[in-house]
């Protein structure tokens, strides 16, 4: 029985062939000793704690509707953050469970439009421990679209504190549906990968876009939805509305069911235009999916998720 030994090939392979060539960065500021051994790219990449990276790693490409080159595509921007060295994400890729000979392989360009989209879309750079960048963005201040902005909110003013026995509150609390998810506040559909989360949460939208009193035996408040999507395009999300709704027993989704895609866009500019929408069509939910996607940051990083 010949055992699995992949770690080990990464760090060999890192020991001989690492780059330390300066990687292009677009304007966007990595920290200051970005250049790692592909091992400990590796290494951290698979660390984060919801796995997707570790998932791709493996080659599953379930999570992306078993769409091989979405998951390549994943796979670039999750390791962007660690590592802007295109050549070394290009070796990374091919050490990992994803590599197709036929494509990646032999191919020199498989790769090119999904670095230039995590070239684009990703503004965080993990800072390994002990190190920050000590020089200032070309602009001589700090990216607007970096999450690590929102922790400049709030300068110039104080927290203002109140006495929460003089607040009244405006009425019993209000639902989209009965229960379980709040109007105008945030709720998580959490679950391992292939659990069918997206799928739950467009068939929640079907039913408040249209006029379905209940779902899943519970009360439905009705309005527009738009539906907010960094993961597939409108294509397979449209062929899925239409399988729920046959599973409804509905002959097509109503007009109130937006669909924006995010795909090629940061995670600001997806969301200022989804904004604006939400605004002209008064939007009662907003389906983002992912969560994880969208962040674009470290998990783990109170900044980043902020």
């Amino acid at each position: 029985m010949i055992s699995n030994r992949k770690d080990e090939i990464v760090r060999l392979h890192a020991k001989y062939t690492a780059d330390r060539s300066v990687p292009d960065t677009n304007g966007h500021q990595p920290s200051a000793s970005p250049f790692r051994s592909d091992a400990e790219i590796v290494e951290r990449a698979r660390s984060e704690k919801n796995g997707k990276f570790e998932r791709l790693w493996q080659g599953d490409t379930a999570e992306y509707g078993h769409d091989h080159s979405a998951a390549d595509d994943a796979f670039v921007h999750k390791l962007w953050p660690y590592t802007q060295d295109e050549k070394q994400i290009r070796r990374i890729h091919t050490m990992s469970g994803l590599h197709r000979p036929e494509k990646s392989g032999r191919r020199s360009d498989y790769l090119r439009r999904s670095i230039d989209r995590a070239r684009k879309n990703v503004t965080f750079f993990y800072e390994w421990p002990g190190e920050q960048s000590p020089l200032p963005p070309s602009n001589g201040h700090q990216d607007p679209a970096s999450p690590s902005s929102y922790k400049e909110t709030g300068r110039g003013r104080k927290p203002e504190v109140i006495k929460l026995a003089e607040v009244k509150p405006s009425g019993p609390r209000r639902y989209v549906l009965e229960k379980l998810v709040l109007a105008a506040y945030v709720t998580l559909i959490h679950g391992d990968g292939g659990v069918a989360k997206s799928l739950l949460a467009l068939a929640l939208a079907v039913a408040v876009a249209g006029d379905h009193k209940k779902w899943l035996g519970r009360s439905v408040e009705n309005g527009p939805v738009l539906y907010l999507d960094f993961e597939l395009d409108a294509e397979e999300q449209a062929r899925r509305v239409q399988q729920i709704c046959r599973g409804l027993e509905v002959n097509h989704p109503s007009d109130n069911l937006l669909y924006m895609s995010a795909l090629g866009f940061t995670a600001r500019e997806a969301f200022e235009a989804a904004l604006i929408v939400c605004e002209e069509h008064g939007v009662k939910l907003m389906v983002v999916d992912s969560y994880g996607i969208a962040l674009e940051g470290d998990a783990e990083a109170s900044r980043d998720v902020i």
